[in-house]
């Protein structure tokens, strides 16, 4: 895992979970689009972050909604 160290309470019971959230995408009117990724979760505190591949998830769900295209 590459985070043993919860970055807000230094604990080290850190687990990965998979969510997906919603995003807005796009100038006004906005549409909401959905990434599914992998964020990290400190069992002792409730923190939670994400790394490199939460903005990857995001980008594919944005080259989805245009056809493969930024």
């Amino acid at each position: 895992m590459p985070h043993s160290e919860c970055p807000d309470c230094e604990a080290t019971d850190i687990v990965e979970e998979t969510v997906t959230h919603p995003f807005e995408y796009g100038a006004k009117p906005t549409v909401v689009l959905h990434a599914t990724h992998p964020v990290f979760r400190c069992k002792g505190c409730g923190y939670q972050w994400a790394d490199y591949r939460a903005e990857e998830a995001q980008d594919q769900a944005v080259k989805d909604f245009n056809n493969g295209y930024f």
